[in-house]
């Protein structure tokens, strides 16, 4: 609806356009008598003023509710995109580029097939062992690896730490990712390794885009990976055998 005062200029308008000029005796502002010609010539103009101003207001208003209508939509907007981020929960959406699960997969399914075909992985080499794990416990590994490889002695693990096994022969792996939030994850790896049933707890990392393995929880007594790398280097000469066979991984 138009404001009042618009409205009443529309009123006028019509009143305007309705009149019929008296036929004698009408006066213009000086007093003095018009002819009836000169009579409605002044209300056409008056209505015609009064039309036009109708019209100029009017356009202004239906384009002043046209802008506010469009800046409430667009309000509306960034805030249900807003209220929309805050309340997904991450638990339930991968993070953009390789999920976690996607990289998961590409370590675990690797090891199924023949264990002699599984390409090979230098433990001493940090670099190549971040394709893998996040930094820091690369780093672990790769050191215990050089420190026992410098000594001619083993290294502190006693199989393959990605499945906790020294020889394998598997045919499926159950992974299942549970997000924490953008950089942050837990995984459930279920496989069957010669008849005797696995089940690992993986932490994971993303760094700059990328998902590492924080560490590796093999359960009972066992625990963890670096709690086991921990373990081994806090003693002096006694540490684990290392089988040299678990250097062939699959990568």
């Amino acid at each position: 609806m138009l404001p009042d005062k618009h409205v009443d200029l529309g009123y006028r308008f019509i009143l305007c356009d309705q009149l019929t000029p008296p036929l004698n005796g009408w006066q213009g502002e000086s007093g003095q008598a018009m002819s009836g010609n000169r009579r409605s010539g002044l209300i056409v103009a008056e209505a015609e003023a009064l039309k036009s101003t109708a019209r100029r207001l009017g356009l202004r208003y239906i384009m002043r509710k046209t802008i506010l209508i469009v800046v409430c939509l667009q309000i509306m907007a960034v805030v249900y995109v807003a209220v929309a981020s805050a309340t997904s929960s991450p638990s339930t959406s991968a993070p953009a580029g390789q999920s976690a699960d996607a990289f998961l997969h590409s370590v675990y399914d690797r090891y199924i097939g023949s264990q002699d075909q599984a390409p090979f992985i230098d433990y001493t080499k940090e670099r190549e062992l971040q394709r893998y794990f996040e930094p820091s416990l690369a780093k672990i590994i790769a050191d215990d690896s050089a420190r026992a490889a410098k000594k001619g002695d083993v290294g502190t693990l006693d199989g393959d730490p990605f499945i906790d096994a020294q020889d394998w022969n598997i045919r499926w792996f159950d992974i299942h990712v549970t997000y924490i939030d953008a950089d942050h994850a837990n995984a459930v790896v279920k496989f069957d390794n010669t008849g005797q049933a696995k089940l690992l707890r993986v932490q994971l990392v993303r760094i700059s885009g990328a998902w590492k393995i924080h560490d590796i929880d093999y359960g009972g007594e066992e625990g963890t990976l670096r709690g086991l790398l921990k373990a081994g280097g806090s003693t002096s000469n006694a540490v684990t055998p290392l089988q040299s066979s678990i250097r062939r991984r699959r990568c």
